[in-house]
């Protein structure tokens, strides 16, 4: 037996010992998806690869309201009105205020007209309240404006990492589509010499060895074409997940 022969046959064994690995991630993957279906373990029915179809285009214009979907932005944005609500709620006790309360603040103001100064001990308190805490009113003011620029900031960053994460996503998909076509093509010329070769080897002008080189050939383009394909797929799968889906 020739040397080359020899090498065909270790080949074939290294592909069997990668379907066993295939099957066995296969078998993983199904004990991972029924525990998180809470289901005892059972084979998954799927299609075969061929008949999942990708999408003849997708859209690259995709609008930049769909990142709201995403849970990471909407906390961002909270985070904003938040911090503007803060703002405002400090501006607001910079201001002095004058309370009179049904109980008490109106019947002192009426025991207070023989005596003015009475009423105005009385609610000069509130009044120059905001005086002798002007440093502190001030320091919670600032503090809260800078808190505001932060979540700004983070909302940015938050929006830019999310779109990076989209588009991303949109680039796998189109790497794979553009693929697609020439990985076909690809493998129907290694199918045509396949069937040539065998047509020669049974004329008795080709070796049986030309034969496996192509049908190799054909393998490795036929693999090449499902990793691309499932490439494509888990691309879809991370644009869906990168706009909020779940």
């Amino acid at each position: 037996m020739s040397p080359a022969v020899n090498q065909t046959k270790a080949q074939l064994e290294q592909l069997k010992v990668a379907l066993i690995d295939i099957e066995n991630a296969v078998t993983t993957t199904e004990h991972a998806l029924c525990e998180v279906l809470d289901e005892p373990y059972h084979h998954i029915k799927r299609s075969p690869l061929d008949n999942i179809v990708m999408p003849s285009a997708i859209g690259t214009g995709i609008p930049a309201d769909l990142l709201r979907l995403r849970p990471d932005v909407r906390v961002a944005e909270r985070n904003i009105e938040m911090a503007f609500y803060d703002v405002q709620l400090n501006k607001g006790a910079m201001y002095p205020a004058l309370s009179l309360t049904a109980n008490g603040g109106w019947q002192h103001l009426y025991d207070g007209i023989g005596d003015p100064k009475v009423w105005f001990i009385q609610g000069i308190g509130s009044l120059v309240q905001p005086i002798f805490m002007g440093g502190r009113l001030r320091a919670n003011l600032e503090i809260s404006k800078i808190d505001q620029q932060i979540a700004v900031e983070e909302f940015r960053k938050t929006v830019i990492a999310a779109g990076h994460e989209v588009t991303n996503a949109l680039a796998k998909c189109q790497m794979a589509m553009d693929k697609e076509p020439h990985i076909k093509a690809q493998m129907t010329a290694i199918s045509e010499t396949v069937m040539a070769n065998q047509e020669l080897m049974n004329h008795g002008t080709s070796t049986y060895l030309e034969v496996l080189t192509s049908l190799q050939e054909l393998l490795q383009a036929q693999n090449s074409h499902v990793q691309n394909k499932a490439k494509g797929l888990k691309a879809l799968v991370e644009l869906y997940s990168a706009l909020g889906g779940k």
